[in-house]
């Protein structure tokens, strides 16, 4: 029941205020005031005496029509009996004398009507009781509008949750001008104050009542949709263990066990140790004065040759024969030495002529800048289904987007956009292209704006320019719910038509057109809108594209000036005395990292060596150990190409394992060859930059006795350093701080996250980067998704079409009814709305029911108006046939939407199907399409497609078809969906490549277990963020300390095909921080001169027992790892950080600079003391004996 509340007022719809209104007037016309007129020119004032009128007559009208008096000083007038009457009709107090013509009182007569004494209506109260307003509420919640694949509440309801807020939406009083109920109706439930009111309680109708025949998309509750349940948000938690107030998870319980208790068991052999003789790990008896002889060569003093030999004769050195693999090395290595040092320009032109001849390559050389060709393998799922799609539908629209947003001030909340102001600007920007006219907006206004923004889709002046309703939350952001007008961005979104890319080139007026657009928004567009307080980014479709091409070229001067100051350390680091700066070859750090050790393995040899024999030993002396590294690192490298994505694998191959393939390979020739110049040329007292000129022999003489013993750094490395990791108590700290930390990253790189920001890969400068921020910020709704059907078969006989549809007479569990329910769950479906069904409204176009949509000409062709194509006895169970099918197909994919009916499929769905061959009843291809929720994250990205392709495949296997969902981010996003499996088969495939290559170099599985064990734990290092972030925390200066620990987000790293590949190589780069170490701690060397020009060069192997080879090792090539190796790629890589692009200073600049610090731990403190523990055993062969050294002498 209503009860209506009333109020008095004038006809028409006026009040006591327009009555007195009218009553002025009338008083000032008729009667003679006391006024003075002034004539229009202004230039003269009439004061008309008592008893005179200050105006009489109309004289003219003013442009609007609107009358003008006379100035006339005439005396009143009684009125004529009739006129008399008149004018007491109006206003019964008026007798007397008037200043007034009957076209005067005509006028106002018009203008003016009499209060009539009438009662309107002011609002209503329409009682019902809350159960009719629940089930009416619930009957018809779930309803969806098809056309717009969204529900019917949110545009019939606002978006009411209850049915409160539904009635309270239905029943708000509208504003002036503006559709909607001129009062205000109120549906209040409680009467207790009007005891005779009844509340409505009719009988409500279930949607799901059989009667109705409600699909389950429109009615969930429905009887025959009891056989599919709603999608259930996941609630399972990973396996945890709670300690008191700590909860853990097991993987993190576990590894803290195992670490304890093998913590335990390292104690308890320790302490064993003690217990037993000293020397149980020692397997034999330590060559007298073995170290003497090493340090004697490496200070450069030459013993007396008569010593060396009775020596050589009479001590017990114990030695072994090397491996197979070990002798023909150190054969190829001492006869390739000799050959460079005699015939140094021959192997500098060989040097030279080869890479020159590799360079007329180039000719063919290409630059691929197209995102899809370099991040997608051409056979994945994704790149198939987009060329699929892009072949039988149509590509998706190259997409140009502005956002517009206010700002908030204070802490406050921004402030709405919605208001005239703001709208206005959108218009100037609109002409600044489209030269729109604002005149229809100016018609109505801000308040027209937020009408449609509720009705949108049922009021006709709200709908677009080709008759298609818009949603708002597609070009709104930032509001709350579904409260638009608080939105506080604008999206702004220009498609343009896209094409197949085949050559690359279909695209360039497009191209054209997006380059022309970003420098008017840059250049216009941006000024104005900062001129109104507002905010704004943008992007167009080869914006991307063009930043990455223009950072490609931003960070050159930066590489440069990384090779630049590595050179001159290099210079420095080589240098170590005038005659020796040795010319600086160019190469990559890995190379550079050979380079030293080369040069400081000739500096190691006797001086009273001939060159031919220094460089030939040097070369035996450190180049297995070269080559064992270099070859792990070109292998390390090729394993990184079995990455699908061409740009990693094309890297990999060619610009990582190739490069360090020709790096080792000129190392070993064409720097020998310089190194063999050099030295002649300081034999020759030649300057080293000015080699034409001369200095003194006297000069050159003091230079050569330069060599007053160990470098500052190999004495450290010798005294200091060795010696303290000497130590028990140090060995189990060290065991036990880097066991600790590999089981932490074990841990730890669990949380890594799979993706590649998208800000990250861009400079650091550019316009993107706030787009993307905006598009977290303001967006509501995600990117569309399709779901694609193969070979849809629309005959009569066929199940298809019932399989698809969501109206009545489809099946419950339908295709288009499982996505309307995945949608009612989209925190685990990702799917925001029902989908858009072409079938639906097809099907709805053509019935009967819908009675201003399908009709023809009575010739059989499509005609707008009047006649109905069906009867309802035309139609077989409710469904056209084959026929009917597909004659009126093509008329539905060409009407336009409009209020008599909204189901017109042009333009909505003009690129849905693929009408190729669709005669013979087969559609090829069809596209339903929904939305993604909004993706603010990589790995909402990620969990969105995984989520979609599991839907699909369930709903292909249940129906019996062919279907797959697409977007346009899938492409670049199927990566992730196997990263770890990628991740860890490419470690492995690369850990058991070096050690298969350390085992055949080495001939020693101990020693090749030894490396493969300190691999992964440098590995697990690198992956585990936090670790990574204790070593580089004294960069990360500008964040502040709280904000350092645990957050992964600091250094930004994801796993992603670089990272992977950074994995893989610093595998490769690893192996040098090990190997030279574990070469040195098997082998050295000492030479015996016999006599001048003869020399034995004798090979030891594993003299000593562990503790002191590992002192040994250490003192002969820790110096040089340190300084060759770890301070070489520290000086190179640290000018990274201030690249301009993130991507250098992330994936680069971090994990190189953690890779350096890491490996150095590693290789310089973890691995010596692991050897000196449980290194590879001696090999005893019996004393040589007095002719070998004869026999052996060259």
């Amino acid at each position: 029941m209503a009860l209506v509340r009333r109020r008095r007022g004038v006809a028409g719809g006026g009040g006591p205020a327009l009555a007195a209104v009218a009553v002025a007037l009338m008083q000032l016309v008729f009667l003679v005031p006391p006024t003075r007129a002034q004539q229009s020119n202004g230039t003269s004032r009439v004061v008309p005496a008592e008893g005179y009128c200050s105006m009489y007559g109309i004289c003219a009208q003013r442009s609007d029509g609107k009358v003008l008096n006379c100035v006339n000083a005439t005396k009143a007038v009684k009125p004529d009996t009739l006129f008399s009457a008149r004018i007491q009709s109006l206003c019964p107090t008026i007798t007397g004398d008037v200043c007034c013509t009957v076209d005067q009182f005509d006028t106002l007569h018009q203008q003016v009507q009499q209060v009539n004494n009438t009662m309107t209506v002011n609002g209503i109260d329409y009682y019902v009781t809350s159960t009719y307003g629940e089930e009416l509420y619930n009957s018809c919640k779930d309803v969806k509008f098809g056309t717009l694949n969204t529900r019917a509440m949110d545009f019939l309801g606002g978006g009411a949750k209850n049915y409160k807020e539904w009635m309270a939406f239905i029943g708000r009083q509208a504003d002036l001008n503006q559709i909607g109920s001129p009062y205000l109706i109120t549906f209040p439930s409680d009467i207790s104050g009007s005891t005779a009111v009844k509340p409505l309680n009719a009988t409500i109708y279930s949607c799901g009542d059989p009667s109705l025949g409600c699909s389950c998309g429109d009615c969930p509750s429905s009887s025959v949709c009891t056989g599919s349940l709603l999608p259930q948000l996941n609630t399972e938690t990973s396996c945890s263990v709670k300690m008191g107030s700590l909860k853990a998870k097991c993987l993190d319980f576990s590894l803290v066990v195992v670490y304890l208790v093998l913590l335990c068991i390292f104690l308890f052999g320790a302490f064993l140790h003690r217990t037993r003789r000293s020397g149980i790990f020692s397997h034999t008896k330590p060559l007298k004065n073995a170290e003497d002889k090493i340090h004697s060569s490496n200070n450069g003093k030459v013993p007396d040759s008569s010593a060396q030999v009775s020596e050589a004769a009479s001590a017990p050195v114990q030695s072994a024969h090397p491996s197979v693999i070990q002798t023909y090395m150190s054969t190829f290595f001492r006869k390739h030495g000799t050959f460079v040092a005699k015939h140094p320009l021959l192997v500098l032109f060989v040097s030279l002529l080869v890479p020159t001849l590799l360079c007329i390559g180039l000719i063919r050389f290409k630059v691929e800048i197209r995102p899809e060709k370099l991040w997608v393998s051409s056979g994945s799922r994704a790149a198939d289904e987009k060329q699929y799609f892009d072949s039988h539908l149509a590509p998706f629209y190259r997409i140009e987007q502005l956002v517009l947003a206010t700002s908030a001030f204070g802490g406050s909340e921004a402030p709405t956009i919605v208001n005239d102001n703001n709208m206005k600007l959108l218009f100037q920007i609109q002409k600044k292209y489209f030269q729109l006219d604002p005149k229809k907006y100016d018609d109505s206004g801000i308040d027209h704006a937020k009408f449609c923004f509720q009705h949108y889709t049922t009021e006709e002046t709200c709908l677009s320019t080709f008759q298609s309703p818009i949603d708002p939350s597609t070009i709104l952001g930032g509001f709350p719910g579904n409260n638009f007008t608080e939105a506080s961005a604008f999206v702004i979104t220009y498609p343009v038509n896209n094409k197949v890319e085949t050559i690359g080139q279909e695209n360039g007026k497009a191209v054209a057109w997006e380059r022309a657009y970003v420098n008017l928004v840059k250049e216009e567009i941006l000024p104005m809108v900062l001129a109104h307080n507002l905010t704004m980014s943008f992007s167009s479709e080869s914006s991307i594209q063009d930043e990455l091409n223009r950072e490609s070229t931003a960070d050159a001067i930066t590489i440069v000036i990384s090779y630049i100051v590595m050179f001159a350390y290099i210079s420095f680091t080589l240098g170590d005395r005038p005659s020796h700066l040795l010319s600086l070859f160019v190469s990559s750090k890995v190379g550079v990292d050979n380079m030293c050790i080369l040069v400081h393995a000739v500096k190691r040899q006797p001086d009273g060596l001939d060159l031919e024999e220094r460089i030939s030993t040097a070369l035996v002396e450190v180049g297995p150990s070269i080559t064992l590294a270099s070859l792990a690192e070109v292998l390390a490298f090729a394993v990184s190409a079995i990455n699908p994505m061409p740009a990693t694998r094309v890297f990999s191959m060619f610009a990582a394992a190739l490069a360090v393939l020709l790096d080792f390979l000129l190392q070993v020739s064409a720097f020998v060859a310089l190194i063999v110049l050099d030295f002649r040329r300081a034999q020759d007292g030649r300057i080293d930059c000015m080699p034409c000129a001369r200095v003194k022999s006297s000069v050159v003489a003091s230079d050569g006795g330069n060599h007053q013993g160990l470098p500052l750094l190999a004495r450290y490395m010798k005294n200091v350093h060795a010696p303290i990791l000497g130590y028990r108590a140090v060995k189990f700290v060290v065991i036990a701080v880097f066991v600790g930390f590999s089981f932490a990253s074990i841990a730890l790189s669990t949380r890594l996250q799979p993706g590649l920001e998208q800000k990250i890969v861009l400079p650091r400068d550019s316009y993107l980067q706030d787009y993307f921020d905006d598009l977290a910020t303001y967006m509501k709704v995600g990117p569309p998704l399709y779901f694609v059907i193969k070979n849809f078969n629309y005959s009569s006989a066929s199940e298809h079409t019932n399989k698809i549809c969501s109206i009545n007479q489809c099946d419950s569990n339908s295709l288009l009814n499982e996505i309307a329910k995945q949608s009612l769950s989209p925190e685990t479906s990702y799917i925001a709305k029902p989908a858009a069904s072409w079938l639906d409204d097809f099907l709805i176009w053509m019935s009967p029911e819908a009675f201003g949509c399908c009709r023809k000409f009575v010739n059989g062709s499509y005609c707008p108006p009047d006649d109905q194509c069906f009867l309802r006895s035309d139609l077989h169970n409710g469904r056209p046939s084959t026929t009917q099918f597909k004659e009126k197909l093509p008329w539905f994919l060409d009407a336009l939407p409009s209020s008599d009916c909204s189901k017109g499929g042009k333009g909505a769905y003009s690129t849905s199907l693929d009408l190729n061959g669709y005669e013979n009843g087969i559609i090829q291809a069809s596209a339903f399409r929904t939305y993604h929720t909004p993706l603010n994250k990589q790995s909402d990205y990620v969990n969105s497609m995984k989520a979609a392709r599991d839907f699909s495949s369930k709903m292909s296997k249940e129906l019996q078809m062919q279907m797959f969902p697409y977007s346009v981010f899938y492409i670049f996003f199927e990566q992730y969906l196997g990263v770890w499996k990628t991740a860890i088969m490419n470690i492995c495939v690369c850990l058991g490549t070096v050690f298969v290559v350390c085992f055949v170099v080495t001939s020693s599985l101990w020693a090749s277990i030894i490396i493969l064990i300190v691999l992964a734990m440098i590995v697990l290092d690198l992956m585990a963020p936090y670790i990574a972030l204790v070593a580089l925390l004294t960069y990360v200066y500008w964040f502040p300390v709280y904000a350092k620990l645990g957050m992964m987000a600091i250094l930004g790293i994801q796993l992603n095909a670089i990272s992977i590949v950074n994995l893989v190589m610093s595998i490769g780069i690893a192996v040098e921080f090990c190997v030279h170490i574990t070469h040195a701690f098997m082998l050295f060397f000492s030479i015996v001169i016999l006599k001048p020009l003869m020399t034995f060069f004798e090979m030891q192997i594993g003299i000593g027992n562990r503790e002191s080879r590992a002192r040994q090792a250490l003192s002969t090539m820790g110096a040089s790892v340190f300084s060759g190796i770890t301070l070489t790629k520290l000086v190179g890589v640290i000018v990274l950080r201030f690249a301009k692009s993130e991507v250098f200073v992330v994936y680069y600049f971090q994990m190189y600079l953690a890779l350096v610090i890491i490996g150095f731990l590693h290789g310089l403190i973890f691995l010596p003391v692991v050897l000196s523990l449980c290194g590879p055993p001696s090999k005893v062969m019996k004393p040589l004996e007095q002719s070998q050294p004869s026999a052996s002498s060259e």
